[in-house]
């Protein structure tokens, strides 16, 4: 993994390595919302939408909390279907479209918002069910790619108490990679998945998760030391998973090498709901079938100069990164916590043309996500890359933890606040 350091003023910046881009300064909004057809219905017009864009993770056995997979279960879900469309919450992508192009892009036009809106306004009519469009060829588990080629679950289940602060806490998985494997892709099942906020992967090559884990009476182990395996310099972080997102899945021909005899280490938050829960959640690794011609390896770009005062709403930070070699980048991932709210990367090439690399405007921590390129995107030396965060610490941000609001940081809590960009090239 490479580490840069570099200096500007009233910024201290780093760059590890791993997935890339993100803050929004000045992301326009999108067009004015079209007008739906005439009179939708369930059979016509709803079904296509919601088989297309929600039944992978809202069906029987999914992610999602309800299923809408038949008249009845979107008819009940009416309402909120609207509100949750209307609102950019659903589909669960915060990339703005036309900014970057994304495998696995999950939009709705602004007429299909509107006719799920006109629709409800109707009375939610069925229409000819008979006519029916056939439901998506899904997979069968919970796995979205099917089974793993390799499992690791918890060892033993973590109980989870129904009150009490947020919980981070780190398991070390069973099994060992048993040779030198190249992975594809990864996916991630939260055994509780109610309270499970999101989780991080890492591979420990020096037996130190082991080591804590040892010396704590209870599951796993937590470490209060500053970053806990993020500043371990015998572990590696392979990605993370929050509620909703793909599972992540390499580009064909590129490969995440991980060496034989490491341990699998699982960082999870814990996000108590009232209720108590038993976790005993299982990380899946898929293999490459023949060999890759590219391995990729990580790069972060970031600043620990935070310091936003209490009710501040437009508290921005702006860091850039001068490009050394030629990168073929392969995907992105902005990172802030609560009180973020627009972030936006883009490239300068040494002939002066720009790409976007990444905009969100409307930032969720709920709904964080590793963001794979379509086509890799080549900065060659002498590139640029800037980017722009936006902060709002004041009482009328919702997702604000601090009630009232106070002065907040940088630091490794959720509660604390972060400005990177982690990529892979």
């Amino acid at each position: 993994m490479r580490r840069v350091n570099f200096n500007k003023p009233d910024i201290r910046a780093i760059i590890f390595i791993f997935i890339l881009l993100m803050t929004a300064i000045g992301c326009a909004k999108l067009s004015a919302a079209q007008h739906s057809p005439i009179s939708p219905t369930y059979a016509r017009d709803i079904a296509p939408i919601l088989n297309n864009n929600c039944l992978e993770c809202h069906r029987t056995g999914g992610i999602g909390p309800f299923p809408l997979q038949s008249y009845e279960d979107a008819r009940s879900h009416a309402n909120r279907i609207v509100k949750a469309t209307a609102d950019g919450f659903m589909p669960p992508w915060r990339a703005k479209q036309g900014y970057g192009e994304f495998r696995n892009e999950k939009f709705l036009s602004q007429q299909q918002i509107a006719t799920l809106k006109v629709w409800v306004e109707a009375g939610t009519p069925a229409g000819n069910l008979a006519e029916l469009p056939p439901p998506p060829n899904l997979p069968l588990s919970r796995w979205r790619l099917g089974e793993p080629d390799r499992q690791f679950p918890m060892p033993e289940a973590f109980e989870v108490p129904a009150t009490g602060e947020d919980i981070y806490r780190y398991f070390v998985l069973d099994g060992k990679l048993l040779e030198d494997r190249t992975v594809t892709a990864i996916d991630f099942q939260p055994g509780a998945a109610a309270v499970v906020h999101h989780a991080n992967f890492f591979i420990d090559y020096e037996g130190r998760g082991r080591k804590l884990d040892a010396e704590d009476p209870r599951p796993g182990f937590s470490t209060t030391e500053t970053g806990g395996f993020m500043d371990y310099d015998g572990a590696s972080a392979i990605r993370g998973w929050a509620p909703g997102v793909d599972p992540y899945q390499l580009p064909p021909d590129i490969g995440m090498y991980l060496q034989k005899g490491g341990d699998l280490v699982v960082e999870i938050h814990y996000h108590l709901n009232g209720q108590k829960a038993s976790d005993r959640s299982i990380l899946g690794l898929y293999f490459a079938k023949q060999p890759v011609q590219k391995y990729i390896e990580g790069l972060i770009i970031g600043t620990q100069d935070l310091d936003i005062p209490a009710g501040e709403s437009q508290y921005w930070r702006h860091f850039s990164m001068d490009v050394p070699a030629t990168m073929d980048l392969v995907d992105i991932s902005p990172h802030m916590h609560y009180i973020g709210a627009e972030m936006q990367a883009i490239a300068t090439l040494p002939n002066g043309s720009k790409k976007p690399l990444i905009c969100i405007p409307n930032w969720d921590l709920g709904w964080q996500n590793t963001y794979v390129y379509r086509n890799l995107i080549r900065l060659p030396a002498g590139s640029r890359i800037d980017a722009w965060f936006r902060y709002d610490n004041s009482p009328q941000n919702s997702s604000n933890p601090h009630k009232p609001p106070l002065d907040v940081r940088w630091g490794w809590q959720s509660t604390d606040e972060m400005s990177d960009i982690k990529s892979d090239e």
